[in-house]
């Protein structure tokens, strides 16, 4: 075996008769392209769109809608991307041209992300998020899960919920800083 510790490395061999058989990474360890399924999906993917859908829950309770409002409001205010803010109630289906924020687990399109969870050995239950073995109450939590789009799986979808207004100025000003 052969060490590669760089991004070139030369090497040279002596041999005293000639070999039958040379394999350089015979299990494409090195040189492949990943596919995209062994790329999670991440923050970085959206925060990184300059195309994206921002769909706001139509039957949250009015003071939910409201710091979703805000929520969406301070992020479209960024003129380098087109965003469009809507609520889910306007699309029959999830566009699969776009990366897509769902805000609120009262949105009618939380039920695909559930289904994107579910690769990952996790849920979105009543009460509570589970996280591979670790559960987490959705009081006084915000949660942010991203999963590929299943229609798309070179766009993603984030699920953004809080039970707590207070937490939309933070999530605001620290959440577009994972995409960089």
């Amino acid at each position: 075996k052969v060490a590669m510790t760089g991004k070139e490395q030369k090497y040279e061999f002596t041999f005293t008769e000639n070999p039958l058989l040379v394999q350089i990474d015979p299990q494409f360890n090195l040189f492949r392209k990943l596919n995209y399924k062994e790329i999670p999906p991440s923050l970085s993917k959206i925060f990184g769109a300059e195309d994206l859908l921002i769909l706001l829950p139509s039957t949250a309770t009015k003071e939910k809608l409201e710091y979703y409002q805000q929520l969406a409001k301070i992020w479209s205010e960024d003129k380098t991307k087109k965003i469009e803010v809507a609520l889910d109630s306007k699309y029959k289906k999830l566009p699969a041209d776009k990366n897509i924020w769902i805000f609120g687990a009262e949105n009618k399109f939380t039920s695909v992300i559930k289904d994107g969870l579910k690769d990952y050995n996790s849920e979105i239950r009543s009460g509570a998020v589970l996280l591979g073995k670790t559960e987490y109450p959705t009081a006084n939590n915000s949660f942010i899960i991203s999963v590929r789009h299943p229609e798309n799986p070179g766009n993603v979808l984030v699920y953004l919920s809080t039970e707590n207004k207070d937490a939309i100025a933070g999530l605001a000003r620290k959440l577009p800083h994972y995409g960089k």
